[in-house]
Order: C-alpha cells, then sequence, then structure tokens
C-alpha cells in the first residue's frame, strides 16, 4: 500500500486496469478530498468466514470474502467500471492500525463526497 497523507485528507480507490486471460486487473489509486475526485463508494456487509477469493490489485494478489468477491465480478459483468470505486476492505490497509483509525475518522466526508453510494446486499 502506497502510503496516505492525513494533512491531504487522502485515501485509495480501486480502479479496474484490464481483464487478463479472463482475470481483472485492478489498481488502488490516491486522491484526495481536496481535489473532489469522482468515484462511487460502496456500502455492504463483510460477511463472515476467511476472506479466501482472491483479486489482483497492483501486480499482488489479495484475499477478499464471498460477497466482495461478487460485487466485484457482478460490477464487472455489468460494466460498471468507468469509475473507480472506494471499498474500504480493499482501498483501506487493514494490516496498519493507525492507517485503519485515520481512515474511519474520514469516512463520513468519503461517503457524503462521492458520486453515488453504491448498496451491495449480496448475490
Amino acid at each position: 500500500y502506497h502510503p496516505l497523507d492525513p494533512k491531504k485528507r487522502e485515501f485509495r480507490v480501486l480502479r479496474l486496469g484490464s481483464v487478463d486471460d479472463g482475470d481483472p486487473l485492478y489498481f488502488l489509486d490516491v486522491v484526495s478530498l481536496e481535489t473532489r475526485p469522482k468515484y462511487r463508494a460502496l456500502s455492504y456487509v463483510w460477511g463472515n468466514g476467511r476472506p479466501i477469493w482472491r483479486v489482483s490489485v497492483n501486480g499482488q494478489f489479495l484475499n477478499v470474502r464471498w460477497n466482495l468477491y461478487t460485487f466485484l465480478e457482478t460490477m464487472l459483468d455489468a460494466e460498471q467500471t468507468a469509475l473507480p470505486i472506494f471499498i474500504d476492505a480493499i482501498c483501506i490497509d487493514q494490516g496498519n492500525i493507525e492507517e485503519r483509525g485515520m481512515q474511519v475518522t474520514l469516512m463520513g466526508e468519503i461517503y457524503k463526497s462521492a458520486q453515488e453510494v453504491v448498496v451491495w446486499l449480496g448475490d
């Protein structure tokens, strides 16, 4: 994960780069609330169980839960990938407690500033 600057109110959004052999390749871009970027935000239930489905993000595999995996597949199938999207489980470094705390303080603004908020209840 690329470091974020709290003074600039930065956060990450997920962008579809391309599809390689049927597998989507995603990238994380750092954006700032100060620049009013265009993006979506996802509101969803994390779900139960271990994250065991893999997605390629910035050239590395990241494990996600089934609920999130099916959301990404559905968005891809519906060709709804033009705008990048904020997904907390992917866009926030979950292993970095300091970053998680900083991002939680921005979450209200992140959702409020999104062009649209997508609600995913599952498949």
